[in-house]
């Protein structure tokens, strides 16, 4: 049997993005990372880490409760 690969709808997250810091550029600096980075971990090409939903709640202001809305809602 085939793996599926699961994909995640980061949409709620990508608007998060631009409501707090205005564009996906300015919360690569604001993280201290370039925006070639940042673009393939909200594409999906590379994995959103741990370390980086600690690091991108605290920044974006996201509470612990609402995690797995920003993070892990499936694509359908």
């Amino acid at each position: 049997m085939t793996k599926k690969k699961i994909a995640f709808d980061l949409s709620k997250l990508r608007g998060r993005i631009v409501e707090k810091y205005g564009s996906d550029g300015n919360f690569a600096d604001a993280l201290g990372i370039l925006p070639q980075q940042l673009s393939p971990k909200l594409t999906g090409k590379t994995g959103i880490t741990k370390e980086d939903i600690v690091e991108w709640c605290e920044l974006l202001e996201i509470p612990v409760e609402k995690i797995g809305v920003y993070f892990f809602t499936l694509k359908v």
